[in-house]
């Protein structure tokens, strides 16, 4: 637990630091369909949820069983989640469910745009809600 505390604080922290420069983070131009960064790594989130809520964290990509398949964790400030998304083209649509063992699940859908500087940026919505947010995730360098 006390592990798990000390990463969250740090997460925290980075976010806070990291928030500290430019507004403004250039995502850079849609990537070419046939241009595509590689998306395996390490990325800061920011986005809106569905109810208009700010939010931040963090996401690891790491490549699925197949080209062109991709698995994913996000561990955001009140949420951890874990998704499998496909490329098609430069769009990267990721089905996704939280892990919070104290209620039921929450599933939805993510679609990325992939720009030509790795960035990820797109809707976000959770089953059985109106509405929708929007997230962007930049690479962590």
């Amino acid at each position: 637990m006390k592990r798990i505390t000390l990463f969250l604080l740090i997460l925290m922290l980075t976010m806070i630091i990291a928030g500290c420069g430019d507004d403004e983070v250039d995502l850079g131009p849609d990537a070419d369909s046939g241009a595509i960064p590689d998306l395996v790594g390490t990325y800061i989130v920011s986005g809106t949820d569905y109810l208009g809520n700010d939010y931040g964290g963090h996401l690891t990509i790491a490549a699925g069983a197949n080209p062109g398949e991709y698995e994913f964790q996000w561990i955001l400030i009140e949420s951890v989640q874990t998704g499998f998304g496909v490329l098609d083209g430069n769009q990267l649509q990721v089905q996704w469910k939280s892990l919070d063992t104290s209620t039921e699940p929450y599933f939805g859908t993510v679609t990325y745009t992939v720009t030509a500087k790795g960035a990820l940026y797109g809707s976000r919505t959770v089953d059985g809600q109106d509405g929708f947010g929007k997230e962007s995730a930049y690479p962590n360098q």
